[in-house]
């Protein structure tokens, strides 16, 4: 499994999703979209309002508030 994930990790085409969400949960929405290449071409990089509050605890993790959605 290590030599597989240097493998994809080195390909600069390998193209990496990240997200971040109101929580863990089931009911857990998206507020952070990234796609980007490890060649560090970014594709996408937005937020996105969950249409609920973000808990205080999921921003407290990964930075996004109410205020930014």
């Amino acid at each position: 499994m290590i030599e597989w994930a240097r493998a994809v990790l080195t390909d600069r085409d390998t193209v990496v999703l990240d997200l971040e969400t109101t929580g863990l949960g089931r009911d857990a929405r998206i507020v952070d979209l990234g796609v980007e290449r490890v060649s560090d071409d970014v594709l996408l990089d937005t937020l996105l309002n969950p249409g609920e509050p973000i808990p205080a605890d999921a921003s407290d993790v990964h930075g996004v508030t109410d205020d930014q959605v």
